[in-house]
């Protein structure tokens, strides 16, 4: 204990070993920093707790022994972020750059639909939802749900998007309605708004699905955050239009390729930050790191449990207290082909069943590849199978497949692969931050303050589609920049 009291009060030097720039967290934020910092001359050192690099970007290969020993390539599916869209200029751009190539994400057949179990397949293209209304107008009276209902579920989106372009994306505190908004739950604004409970239901599946959103229930978080969500990570622009030929997980060793390799030290999380109007210094378990200036680039919740000396403003303490993570984990079953095509089925489904909503297929085009269905455990579904062992959860997906598609879903599976997001410690979740009622309008506009010396980034402090790949590049890119600016 006496050498943590020391390291605090040990006075902040300026002698020759001074690093221009200490980056906290090394997933896609903040490498983005580093490599932007890196390429104007600066010194960088990244410290990383985990024992990789990548934060919520993470992908694993697959191929089972018998395919391979027939000559099949192996795959790799990603057990974090996987998607893109057309409009998220920022990741298309970095993807060229870094030469991941993409591709767009399979389409054909008809996908599934079931609610309060009565199964319907129609022709839509993925993801089905109610974005555009007047596909779905032509297309759902192939589905076995009343017309009411259908409409219903328009009606309520439309009202939703109506609302999110009315929300400033830098400061969604500043809205008329911003407290009204801001006090009352999704739940409570659905209450008031959608007349049936499908159209409840539908909004609580993107809440807990889509990803700007952070993955929650409709009763823990703001109608004003979820707005603003709707407005900085539109849905209607199809942010889950591509994938990445080798999964997305390769992003991060591709930025990190920019920096020397004694730049990033993984197992090593950052315990304290001292902070002056001329520096900064960095205390690990390993020793400690004076600099000039430091971007710390983690979701929020996870910046308020560092030690800060002198402390945070308090504002900026208790925001970081009121942004939980969402509570999601991933499934990714591998089977040995596409299977679901064969009956005509693109593998994309959405229900109302035990474990999981949403499934999407995300077989990459190449011949020979695996099949690969992603899906996902979300809110209360993440936190109730979570304490459960792993075979437990493979069983509950596996079942809520079959329902979906077909009993080729429990009986081919070749591999099954988790990402458990709310298991790891240094990460705490996904897909991001989502922020408590209240929070918006008394803590928002401390987000991106930066507090001396100490710089914030991390997709969740974007402006454009934050919760996605984009807005940790976004996050990243201006996070170097107003460091640059103060040096």
């Amino acid at each position: 204990m006496q050498y943590l009291l020391n390291t605090i009060l040990t006075p902040i030097g300026t002698g020759p070993d001074m690093i221009d720039v200490i980056v906290v967290g090394a997933g896609v934020s903040g490498l983005t920093a580093a490599r932007r910092l890196a390429q104007d001359g600066r010194d960088v050192l990244v410290l990383e707790a985990q024992e990789r690099i990548g934060g919520r970007l993470h992908r694993v290969e697959v191929g089972h022994e018998g395919r391979r020993a027939l000559g099949a390539a192996p795959g790799w599916v990603d057990l974090g972020g996987q998607w893109a869209g057309l409009t998220q200029t920022k990741t298309i751009e970095y993807a060229r750059k870094l030469n991941i190539p993409t591709f767009p994400v399979p389409v054909g057949g008809k996908d599934t639909f079931l609610y309060d179990g009565r199964l319907s397949r129609h022709n839509h293209a993925w993801p089905s939802t109610p974005y555009n209304a007047k596909a779905l107008k032509s297309d759902w009276p192939d589905l076995e749900v009343p017309k009411e209902q259908r409409d219903d579920v328009v009606a309520t989106w439309q009202k939703i998007e109506a609302l999110a372009a009315t929300i400033d994306p830098a400061a969604p505190w500043t809205h008329p309605e911003a407290r009204a908004l801001d006090t009352m739950t999704i739940t409570t604004w659905l209450e008031r708004n959608a007349l049936t409970p499908m159209a409840a239901w539908w909004v609580d599946v993107i809440a807990r699905n889509w990803g700007g959103n952070g993955a929650f229930e409709s009763g823990s978080a703001s109608m004003l955050h979820f707005a603003w969500a709707q407005r900085v990570s539109p849905q209607s622009q199809t942010p889950e239009a591509l994938l990445f030929d080798g999964g997305a997980g390769q992003f991060p060793s591709r930025l990190a390729e920019a920096l020397p390799p004694e730049a990033i030290r993984t197992s090593e999380p950052v315990l304290f930050i001292q902070h002056t109007s001329s520096g900064v210094t960095v205390t690990t378990p390993r020793g400690k790191y004076r600099g000039r200036a430091v971007i710390v680039a983690m979701p929020p919740h996870l910046t308020g449990r560092i030690h800060y000396d002198p402390p945070l403003p308090a504002a900026r303490d208790q925001l970081t207290q009121r942004s939980p993570m969402g509570a999601i984990i991933k499934a990714l079953v591998v089977y040995d082909s596409p299977w679901w095509r064969a009956g005509d089925l693109s593998g994309n489904a959405i229900g109302n069943l035990d474990a999981i909503e949403l499934v999407a297929d995300s077989t990459n085009p190449r011949p020979g590849s695996p099949g690969v269905l992603a899906t996902f455990l979300t809110g209360e579904a993440a936190t109730r199978y979570g304490a459960a062992p792993e075979s437990e959860r493979q069983d509950a997906v596996l079942a809520d497949l079959a329902t979906l598609l077909g009993p080729e879903a429990r009986s081919g599976v070749l591999e099954y692969h988790e990402g458990n997001w709310p298991a790891n410690p240094w990460i705490g979740g996904a897909y991001s931050t989502f922020y408590t009622p209240g929070t918006w309008t008394q803590f928002g506009k401390h987000l991106r303050e930066p507090v001396g010396r100490i710089f914030w980034a991390g997709t969740e402090v974007s402006t454009a589609w934050p919760g996605y790949i984009h807005g940790a590049l976004h996050a990243g890119e201006e996070s170097a920049e107003a460091v640059t600016a103060v040096l």
